[in-house]
C-alpha cells in the first residue's frame, strides 16, 4: 500500500495509562499522548510517568480520573478488567473500590487508549453530471446494483436485479439486466438471459466453468414478509452468444432463504464452489455448500460444514465469506455473528480434506458496537490487506435493532491471530448511535492520492454520514463526513449510487427509472480530493 506524503500526512499510535492493583496500592503508567487529572489533585500522572497510589488496607478508595490528551491527539477511550474499574468511550471516570476489597489483596488494571488526531485541512469538492446514460432496456424495476470489471477491459460493469415490491408473494420473478461498460460511462445490454429475482440480497462473480469467463452466483431468500416462502437463487453462465441461466444445475432449492453467499474452492479441487448462507427456522433449509464439478454442475453437501452449524437451528449468518486468511492454500470460513443468538464472529480454518471443523477455529473479538447497542447484528464482511503488511485483514459491519451502523477492523497478526483495532485505526467514526446502516464497504482511491480508502456503499442519504474512510497509506483512517459539504444532490448519488472505476478514477453512478422501457443514470464524483495533516 503506498504510503503518500504529499497529500496526507497523518500517523496514529497506540498510548495507555495503565493501572495495577496489588494489595493496597494502585500503579499509574503514563506513557507519550496524554496524561492523567484526579479530581482530588492527590493522583494526577503526567506524561511519560510511573505514579503510585497508596491505599490504606481496608478503607474504601474513590476518585475521578479524567483521560487528557495532549495537542494533536484524541483519547479513543478505556478498557478495565474489573467493574469498579475505569470502561467506555468517555474521558472522565470514577473509581470506586469498596473497603472489601482494598482489604485483601487484588490485581486490576484499566487502560486509557490515545490516538494521534488527524485534522482535515481541506474537506475536497463534489460534483453531479447530469444525464450519464439513458438507454431503452426492458426491465422490472431497480433494487440490487452490483460493479465490477465483468468483461477484464479495466473498468467497471454492472449489474441490475430486480425485486417484488407488492405485498403478496409474487407468481414468477422480476428481470433485471446486465450492463457492459463502454469505457466512457455508457453501457450495452449484455445478451442472453437477465438476472431474475424476488428479493436479491448479493450477486457473486467467479469462473463456474473454467473458460476464463465470468459468471453469476445471485443470492435471493425471496419475499421477505410473512410467510417468508423462500426463494430461488440463480446462476448465470458466460456464453459466446451471451449470458445462460443454467439454475437447473444446482440442486433446487425453493425454500431457502438466502441471505448472503459466498464463493471459493472449498474442495481443493481447482474450481469454484459456494457456499449458500441460509437462516434456518420452520421449512427453511440451512446453510449448505454447493461441490462444483468442473463444468459449472453442482451437488449439495453439508458434511464440510462444522457440526455446529449443521446441529444448531440457532447458529447462523447473514454474512460469510470464503477467503485463505492464512496463507495456507485452503480457503477459510469467515462467519459474522448474528447478535440475536450469538455476540462471537468466528473463522473456522480450512483443512486439506475441505472440512470445516469446530476445534479447528478462531474465536473473534465481539465488536464495540455490539456492547454499545445491545441488539446487534453482522450484515458485511470484507477482506483487504489495511495495514500493507502482506496479510489480509478482516472488516465486519453491522446494525443494531433501529438499524444504527457500525463497523469493526480486525488486523491480522498471522499465527491465526486477529486484533481488534478499531479504536487506533479509525477512532469513535466506526459507530454511530444516529447514522444508518451501510449495505457494504468498498476499497478505493476515493480522495486520488493513491491510497485504498474504506467507502460505503447504500445507505440513507438523510441526516449526517460517513462518505469515506480516507487512508494514511498504513491502515488508518479518518472519517470524511457528509457534513463537510453542501452538495447535496452528489451526496445523493454516493448513498444510493453504486462505485464504477475506470482505470484509477471512479464515479458514483445512481441507476433509476421512470418505467419499465427506459434507465438512467446520473452520477456523482469527486472534483478535487480531500486533504488531511497531522494536528499541530
Amino acid at each position: 500500500m503506498q504510503n503518500n506524503t504529499t497529500n496526507i500526512r497523518i500517523s496514529m499510535m497506540f498510548t495507555a495509562l495503565a493501572v495495577t492493583m496489588q494489595g493496597c496500592k494502585i500503579m499509574q503508567t503514563v506513557s507519550s499522548g496524554g496524561s492523567i487529572i484526579s479530581s482530588s489533585g492527590e493522583h494526577d500522572c503526567d506524561e511519560a510517568q510511573v505514579c503510585e497510589v497508596d491505599i490504606p488496607n481496608g478503607e474504601r478508595f474513590t476518585d475521578t480520573f479524567v483521560a487528557v490528551p495532549n495537542n494533536g491527539y484524541a483519547f479513543a477511550g478505556w478498557r478495565g478488567s474489573e467493574s469498579y474499574l475505569c470502561a467506555g468511550i468517555s474521558p472522565t471516570c470514577v473509581v470506586d473500590i469498596p473497603a472489601s476489597v482494598t482489604a485483601y489483596d487484588a490485581t486490576g488494571f484499566m487502560t486509557a487508549e490515545f490516538y494521534h488526531q488527524p485534522e482535515l485541512v481541506h474537506a475536497g469538492t463534489l460534483g453531479v453530471e447530469w444525464g450519464v446514460w439513458s438507454g431503452e432496456v426492458q426491465h422490472d424495476g431497480i433494487f440490487l446494483l452490483f460493479a465490477a470489471d465483468f468483461d477484464s477491459d479495466g473498468d467497471d460493469d454492472v449489474l441490475i436485479a430486480a425485486n417484488h415490491s407488492s405485498e403478496e408473494p409474487p407468481a414468477e420473478a422480476s428481470d433485471g439486466v446486465i450492463l457492459i461498460n463502454n469505457g466512457d460511462y455508457s453501457f450495452t445490454v449484455a445478451a442472453g438471459d437477465r438476472p431474475s429475482s424476488v428479493h436479491p440480497r448479493e450477486a457473486l462473480m467467479a469462473d463456474f466453468n473454467g473458460d476464463g469467463e465470468n459468471d453469476f452466483f445471485i443470492a435471493d431468500h425471496g419475499f421477505d414478509a410473512d410467510p417468508f416462502p423462500g426463494g430461488s437463487n440463480q446462476l448465470l453462465l458466460w456464453t459466446a452468444q451471451g449470458y445462460e441461466h443454467i439454475s437447473d444445475r444446482m440442486p433446487a432449492d425453493t425454500s431457502g432463504f438466502t441471505h448472503n453467499a459466498a464463493v471459493g474452492d472449498v474442495d481443493g479441487d481447482g474450481d469454484v464452489d459456494i457456499l449458500v448462507a441460509n437462516t434456518k427456522g420452520d421449512f427453511i433449509e440451512g446453510p449448505y455448500l454447493l461441490l462444483n464439478d468442473g463444468a459449472a454442475r453442482f451437488t449439495t453437501d453439508t458434511d464440510r460444514l462444522p457440526n455446529r452449524v449443521r446441529a444448531d437451528d440457532n447458529y447462523y449468518a447473514w454474512a460469510v465469506d470464503l477467503v485463505d486468511l492464512d496463507d495456507d492454500g485452503h480457503v477459510d470460513l469467515l462467519m459474522g455473528s448474528f447478535g440475536d443468538r450469538t455476540s462471537e464472529s468466528f473463522i473456522y480454518w480450512g483443512t486439506e480434506d475441505g472440512e470445516f471443523r469446530d476445534d479447528v477455529v478462531t474465536e473473534l473479538e465481539t465488536p464495540e458496537f455490539f456492547h454499545v447497542f445491545g441488539n446487534y447484528q453482522v450484515i458485511s464482511t470484507a477482506v483487504h490487506d489495511l495495514n500493507g503488511d502482506g496479510l489480509l485483514d478482516v472488516v465486519l459491519g453491522g446494525y443494531d435493532g433501529d438499524l444504527r451502523r457500525g463497523m469493526q477492523l480486525l488486523i491480522n497478526g498471522g499465527d491465526r491471530i486477529f486484533r481488534d483495532e478499531t479504536r487506533q485505526r479509525v477512532g469513535h467514526s466506526a459507530w454511530s448511535q444516529t447514522e444508518l446502516w451501510h449495505t457494504e464497504v468498498v476499497f478505493l482511491d476515493f480522495n486520488g492520492d493513491g491510497t485504498q480508502d474504506i467507502v460505503p456503499q447504500r445507505y440513507n442519504p438523510n441526516g449526517d454520514n460517513v462518505l469515506a474512510w480516507l487512508n494514511d497509506g498504513t491502515g488508518h483512517y479518518v472519517a470524511l463526513k457528509s457534513t463537510f459539504f453542501l452538495e447535496s444532490e452528489a451526496l445523493w448519488r454516493f448513498a444510493w449510487g453504486v462505485k464504477i472505476r475506470e482505470g484509477f478514477q471512479f464515479k458514483s453512478v445512481e441507476f433509476f427509472s421512470d418505467d419499465t422501457a427506459t434507465i438512467n443514470a446520473n452520477a456523482a464524483g469527486v472534483l478535487s480530493g480531500a486533504v488531511i495533516t497531522l494536528a499541530e
